[in-house]
């Protein structure tokens, strides 16, 4: 929808998003080092997590940008598992545990995104498969929340149908 010149970024950008999808995770983890008042351990974690954070730089300097990416993703795990691995042990929340518990969040994302990946193949507008993506996208994960019985399903729709019914009121 924005030319072809940005046609090559869509296939990096699903890789930015799921290294993305750890940063808060190792932020709340670093948070409650922090909290903790183990600044230490929070220095000691950005030292290390830096240093680590090179390879990608490097392999994308020298290889190219999609192991870099791939790598990076590595990375943003590794770093992760580091953050939760130290706040875990304080607050007897274990990297295992945390995983278990976004687990669900983390295959309802996978579930949508493979129900509407395929649409781009089809050979029409870009303008028709973009509606087609977001009302499959929504349908899916509405029906695989409701299925499942997941608790986030039950909380979002706890926050948003009281602000759908008062727009439908106005």
């Amino acid at each position: 929808m924005i030319g072809p010149k940005w046609h090559e970024a869509s296939e990096y950008l699903p890789l930015i998003c799921i290294a993305g999808s750890l940063f808060p995770l190792s932020a709340i983890n670093l948070n409650m080092l922090a909290v903790q008042g183990r600044s230490d351990l929070f220095l000691g974690l950005e030292v290390v997590k830096k240093i680590i954070s090179l390879c990608p730089l490097f392999i994308g300097a020298f290889i190219g940008i999609t192991p870099m990416l791939y790598t990076n993703i590595i990375v943003f795990f590794l770093c992760y598992l580091l953050n939760s691995y130290y706040s875990g042990k304080i607050l007897g929340y274990s990297s295992w545990m945390q995983i278990k518990d976004i687990a669900p969040s983390y295959l309802v994302a996978i579930v949508v995104a493979f129900s509407v990946y395929f649409f781009k193949y089809l050979p029409i507008s870009n303008w028709v498969i973009l509606p087609l993506q977001i009302i499959t996208g929504t349908m899916v994960f509405l029906l695989f929340c409701k299925k499942t019985k997941l608790e986030e399903y039950d909380g979002l729709k706890q926050l948003v149908l009281p602000y759908l019914k008062r727009i439908i009121k106005r």
